[in-house]
């Protein structure tokens, strides 16, 4: 069941809102590739968030973030002509995510009004559960707690049903290769990266 009656085709997501999305083409491997109809998506494993990438840009080092994320699919338009731009940013993103529950209690702390934060917090001593969420439009949803099988395949599986069912799809992906052959390729419509 779709969560709004909008296409989210038509809203792409304003990156800047969004500091803790998945990066897109961020992802510890070579990330994945597919094409689906009119859209492409890609499937990224252990990706930064746009905070972490940014900083990271800046040749800054980032703060400790308060979600992470195991899984990722970003979601983009194909780009069906020539004239067309390819605007960077994804209109939907799935994505297996846990956040640190400690980090969030200590940023409190640290905003209150005594200034002072809990001296023994560590990153990552007070993990919340997996969950399922999803990026559209403005908002960041949260579709429900996991606690099965991490690995890749299964995990890939799930994410590509909730896009299936979100975006009304039939069918199944296609594979076309690693994050660099989208470059170029025909079926997304990106330019190559050596143009």
């Amino acid at each position: 069941m779709s969560t709004d009656n909008t296409n989210p085709k038509d809203n792409p997501l304003d990156l800047a809102l969004f500091p803790t999305l998945p990066a897109p083409w961020s992802s510890i491997d070579e990330g994945e590739t597919w094409v689906w109809d009119d859209i492409f998506l890609i499937f990224q494993t252990r990706p930064k968030t746009i905070y972490q990438a940014e900083m990271e840009w800046m040749d800054k080092k980032p703060e400790d973030v308060i979600i992470s994320y195991l899984y990722a699919i970003s979601i983009f338009q194909c780009v069906k002509n020539e004239n067309e731009e390819f605007s960077g940013s994804p209109f939907m993103v799935v994505a297996l995510e846990q956040s640190d529950f400690g980090l969030q209690l200590h940023q409190m702390e640290i905003d209150g009004e005594d200034g002072e934060g809990s001296s023994d917090y560590e990153l990552g001593s007070n993990m919340g559960p997996l969950m399922f969420g999803m990026f559209r439009g403005e908002s960041h949803f949260n579709l429900g707690e996991y606690d099965g099988d991490e690995s890749s395949i299964v995990v890939k599986d799930i994410l590509i049903d909730i896009i299936k069912t979100q975006l009304n799809l039939s069918g199944e992906p296609k594979l076309i290769g690693n994050f660099e052959k989208a470059w170029g390729h025909p079926e997304t419509g990106l330019p190559s990266l050596s143009d």
